[in-house]
């Protein structure tokens, strides 16, 4: 769920993107804090219309296939957040979920048109994580089940359209709940299961290993589970049962410079594995043995891209671009060094700034072609890449320098 707040006087504006993995569409709440109530406005709509009344703003605020009915989860009031990077958040994350914990949620199925709560569920104690069927009749979501440091995992199955509600109780070497997944073609609800709690300071001994579960929607057992190398970063479905799986083993590194305290994130070992879902077998693997690796997905193409570098040698490397879709995996290769990357859909076409060059690579031709640029850094900051919408020009720029180079794509 991608929320965005802005605080106001009387209102505060809540841009809810209900489908954090899945992303079908997008609702929008206004919050009247004056008026303890939320006003409702459609993915396709252009104005607010039905009021819900709250005295506070939902973790969750779902519309369900009964246009009268909503589902709220309410959770700990959230932490004040940091401002900085993704990075500064991340070593924030320890201290906030201590927050958050002692505090358990709950699950409320309400009526707009009557007033009225239909149906309320207990959940465990947070961090809680969640997703939901694109036909919104089966909510999933994940607790601890007590307070305290060793709890185990459950995964609630919420069926909205029946208000009836089945537990599972997770592996009991989970120490972290990284993602849910649906897959309503197979009936199978995925989670990835990390074994290591690797923000804590604290020394555990590690057993086990991270797990990639397959649950049963229908009869909501353990179907499948697949050990892993690495701890898991992200599981998307793809088009004709298949999935990606990234991994990468993190951990966050604590040490004093000159009396302070400083952490880091120490990035290890990591793959890239494309999963026939049906056979529950991997179908291409790809290790990355150094640097990090990036990734975007596209929600409506069901299309994931992945960047990550190899070592050919000392002083060479190589930069490689996997584009993973319903067909398989398109891999592209290069020498030259990227310093910004931008995947378009709907021309199915990849940018790759260079320091000097822009590479366009087409798959819907499988070409490649390079072409000069001038100078793409400010320092040692890199440009970026923007296509102008619905045209053939597109921007390079740098916010560092407040410089902008317009390109004619043709």
């Amino acid at each position: 769920m991608s929320v965005i707040k802005l605080k106001c006087t009387v209102f505060m504006l809540l841009l809810l993107l209900l489908l954090p993995s899945a992303a079908f569409g997008a609702e929008y709440f206004l919050f009247d804090a004056e008026e303890n109530e939320i006003l409702f406005m459609d993915e396709d709509a252009l104005d607010f219309s039905k009021t819900i009344k709250m005295e506070k703003v939902p973790d969750l605020l779902m519309k369900t296939a009964d246009p009268d009915k909503y589902l709220a989860i309410y959770g700990p009031d959230p932490a004040e957040e940091e401002e900085g990077n993704f990075f500064a958040s991340l070593f924030s994350k320890k201290e906030t979920e201590e927050k958050k914990t002692g505090i358990a949620g709950r699950l409320i199925l309400f009526n707009v048109k009557t007033g009225r709560t239909e149906d309320l569920v207990d959940l465990g104690f947070a961090p809680f994580n969640w997703e939901y069927t694109e036909d919104r009749q089966h909510f999933f979501i994940t607790y601890r089940v007590s307070e305290a440091d060793d709890s185990a995992y459950e995964l609630l199955h919420y069926n909205v359209t029946e208000m009836t509600c089945a537990t599972l109780e997770l592996p009991k070497l989970t120490k972290r709940v990284d993602q849910i997944a649906i897959n309503q073609d197979l009936d199978h609800v995925y989670l990835l299961l990390d074994n290591e709690d690797r923000i804590s300071a604290k020394n555990q001994k590690i057993i086990g290993q991270p797990q990639l579960l397959t649950v049963k929607i229908r009869d909501f057992k353990v179907e499948a589970s697949i050990d892993l190398d690495h701890a898991p970063l992200s599981f998307q479905v793809l088009e004709k049962n298949k999935g990606v799986l990234i991994c990468q083993d993190w951990e966050i590194k604590s040490y004093y410079i000159n009396g302070k305290l400083r952490r880091d994130i120490d990035i290890g070992n990591g793959s890239v594995t494309l999963f026939d879902l049906e056979k529950q077998k991997p179908l291409e693997k790809y290790k990355v043995d150094e640097g990090s690796i990036y990734w975007q997905w596209f929600p409506e193409e069901k299309i994931t891209m992945v960047h990550y570098q190899s070592r050919e040698s000392y002083t060479k490397r190589n930069y490689h671009f996997l584009k993973f879709s319903g067909e398989g995996v398109e891999s592209k290769d290069f020498t030259t060094e990227p310093v910004h990357f931008a995947y378009y859909p709907e021309d199915d076409k990849l940018y790759i700034l260079h320091k000097d060059t822009l590479s366009i690579v087409d798959y819907r031709t499988n070409r490649t072609a390079t072409y000069a640029t001038g100078n793409n850094m400010y320092k040692k900051y890199p440009y970026l890449f923007s296509k102008l919408p619905a045209s053939d020009l597109a921007v390079i720029y740098s916010v560092e320098e407040g410089k902008v180079k317009f390109y004619d794509l043709k």
